[in-house]
């Protein structure tokens, strides 16, 4: 048995050993807010560290899915009540939810499997050891690249895949998946991504296609700290594993966490017990600083692609703003023919729009902003990935995730043949490569960081 194969075993008996948390009796409440008293009071529940909402609360009329633990579901269906504030128990016990999540039986015999990888939730060392292999076995046409490490030392993989024919000329396309830690769909659907993309160049015309025009670089997992706790610890964990300026409250959402807009922007989450907390300051956690730094150093990307759960909607900039972009008709044409593609797929029905407008909401520090406003892509997307919302959550059953990636996958080749085919699009302003604009902290955000610390402790 190989060395890397020893490691991937023993982390798994530790994982197994691990106790989870139990999710039983703990409920989704579903409900709208009609009126701003009612809005105000969803913001002072916000806070709140009884209470995970899964939907930010940010405009009246707004649907929002907040996970009550069971201790406390007493209490805030009162308060509810108590303001007319009507509501749905959505889930009634989210740990059959979790239960049912697992209910495909992995390959006792080898911790990489490739079926395991493909239609299972695995964990981070068996997903990192799968990676190798694919890199090993698919020869020149594929390199691993270490970008760096997270907060806990582990190595943020990309694998660059290219056709046999690269002239080294051709523009490029990067991918990521897995940056909040509970929506294990998206590194599932990353590494389906990559797998086609290797075994099926010059077998599938799609394929082919879309490796001979880009080179490729994905990066299954964003957050490795917050993926592998969220397997060994928390299932719906969602921020990576930094520590804060309290105790407890760990963790930094890394989508929040892009240095494209300064922490005076009121849409930026201030308190580190909020599941949305951007950080310190812009770019200030290692995971994001080494994506940032990696994809300033790629030549000609001209598509970015960033996939999350839980909805079915294809998001494209501004999601600091509800403004449209230069691009945003070339956008919006690719965005609505992946959705065709995949709602003839008997994918269902995908909707297509700027981040903040599907949304209902605001979120500065994105990499979906980051990436249109300082790197060379002009075609920039973010796929938000079923489950959707019946019943609300980011739990799909492992039968499920062949459906998900066979009704997404042709979203994916419609959007890049689309791509290919569109004219030339004017030039936009963007950050000079190699710039670290944005990563070194700024003295007025050490102010506010200092006003911050002493306002709250």
């Amino acid at each position: 048995m190989a060395f890397s194969e020893v490691i991937c075993l023993i982390s798994l008996l530790v994982s197994n050993s691990i106790a989870l948390r139990s999710y039983r009796g703990d409920q989704v409440i579903s409900t709208v807010a009609h009126t701003k008293s009612q809005l105000n009071y969803l913001h002072r529940l916000e806070t709140s560290l009884d209470l995970d909402f899964w939907s930010e609360v940010e405009s009246i009329g707004q649907n929002v899915d907040i996970h009550v633990k069971a201790d406390t579901v007493d209490r805030v269906k009162r308060d509810l009540s108590s303001i007319d504030l009507e509501y749905n128990i959505s889930v009634s016990d989210l740990q059959s939810l979790v239960d049912k999540e697992k209910d495909v039986q992995l390959n006792p015999n080898n911790n990489s499997n490739q079926a395991d990888v493909l239609r299972s939730y695995v964990t981070h060392p068996v997903m990192d050891h799968w990676l190798q292999r694919m890199a090993s076995e698919c020869g020149d046409r594929c390199t691993l690249i270490n970008i760096g490490q997270s907060f806990e030392g582990r190595e943020m993989k990309v694998i660059k895949i290219t056709s046999n024919s690269s002239t080294g000329n051709k523009s490029a396309v990067f991918v990521e998946g897995g940056a909040h830690a509970r929506e294990w769909i998206s590194p599932v659907f990353v590494n389906n991504l990559i797998y086609k993309l290797i075994i099926e160049y010059g077998v599938d015309s799609s394929v082919t296609l879309m490796l001979d025009n880009y080179d490729w670089y994905i990066l299954p997992l964003v957050n490795p700290d917050g993926y592998q706790y969220s397997h060994d610890s928390e299932r719906y964990w969602r921020k990576n594993r930094a520590t804060t300026i309290f105790r407890d409250c760990v963790g930094v959402d890394l989508n929040r966490n892009f240095p494209s807009f300064g922490m005076s922007d009121p849409v930026y989450p201030k308190h580190p017990c909020e599941d949305t907390y951007g950080g310190p300051f812009p770019g200030s956690e290692p995971e994001t600083k080494n994506l940032v730094k990696f994809l300033l150093g790629v030549d000609k990307l001209h598509v970015f692609l960033s996939f999350h759960s839980y909805s079915k909607m294809i998001l494209i900039p501004w999601s600091h703003k509800m403004k449209p972009t230069t691009h945003h008709s070339a956008l919006k044409t690719a965005g609505m023919a992946a959705a065709n593609a995949m709602e003839a797929a008997n994918g269902g029905k995908w909707v297509v729009g700027l981040a903040g407008e599907l949304l209902s909401y605001n979120a500065a520090g994105t990499s979906l902003d980051w990436a249109y406003a300082n790197t060379e892509a002009k075609f920039v997307f973010t796929f938000e990935m079923p489950p959707s919302r019946s019943p609300p959550g980011f739990v799909l059953p492992e039968s499920s995730i062949k459906s998900v990636v066979d009704t997404t996958w042709p979203g994916v080749t419609t959007l890049i043949k689309t791509i290919i085919n569109t004219p030339a699009l004017e030039d936009k302003y963007f950050v000079s490569k190699g710039s670290s604009k944005g990563i070194d902290m700024c003295y007025c955000e050490l102010i506010f960081m200092l006003l911050f610390t002493f306002c709250y402790i």
